[in-house]
């Protein structure tokens, strides 16, 4: 099925419902169906109403442009003045101008051409140079410069903290006394040790010695 075409000028415009031939209209009517909710859920859509057009120089006629509307309920969906002058029409004449189909040429699909689309990149453009420019540049490059400071801050502050816990941590190692650390042994450990020595007739001899000096001294 051909195409319809349109063409718009001063007061109406001209279609081709048939892509070829061509009619003079001034508004044009189209509806669709409306959605039925059934009881049972389902869901159903009544047969959408006919595209009319009202003609230049009068008469209403359907979708294809030659036939005149024959149908009085038809032109009662339609609203506003348009209902008025189409019932008035249907009622009375029912005659379509001459009008509305003088004078028009076939149209000619190979002659139309499509103007082709202009890109433009934005880098492209010539630098604006006027003061609301130049007020958003300056806005644009202090908030830049603010984002930069702060990150600047927050890099000197966090390499602030980890030289001081540098410098605390070095100061705990200058507090402890250089030196073997003393071993801690388990208890259960320096009851075995105990009694290996005290095994050693040796070391108890020493033992009884270093008491009795001791016992002497003191008296």
């Amino acid at each position: 099925m051909p195409q319809a075409q349109a063409k718009q000028f001063a007061g109406y415009g001209i279609v081709y419902p048939d892509g070829v031939s061509g009619v003079k209209v001034l508004r044009t009517f189209t509806g669709s169906g409306s959605k039925i909710v059934n009881p049972d859920g389902s869901v159903a859509y009544t047969t959408p109403p006919p595209t009319i057009h009202e003609l230049y120089g009068g008469g209403f006629v359907y979708a294809d442009g030659r036939s005149p509307v024959k149908i009085r309920q038809h032109l009662e969906n339609l609203s506003g003045d348009m209902r008025e002058k189409a019932l008035k029409w249907f009622d009375e004449s029912r005659e379509i101008s001459p009008v509305a189909t003088d004078g028009i040429p076939p149209l000619n699909l190979e002659e139309k051409e499509r103007p082709e689309p202009t890109f433009i990149l934005s880098s492209d453009l010539p630098a604006e140079k006027d003061e609301v420019t130049s007020d958003l540049n300056k806005a644009v490059q202090d908030t830049e410069l603010q984002a930069s400071l702060t990150s600047i801050a927050q890099a000197i502050s966090s390499l602030a903290t980890i030289v001081k816990e540098q410098g605390n941590q070095i100061a705990e190692l200058k507090s402890q006394p250089v030196g073997a650390k003393r071993k801690n042994f388990p208890s259960d450990k320096r009851s075995e040790l105990m009694k290996a020595r005290w095994a050693d007739p040796e070391w108890r001899a020493k033992r009884k010695n270093k008491n009795g000096k001791n016992s002497t001294q003191a008296n």
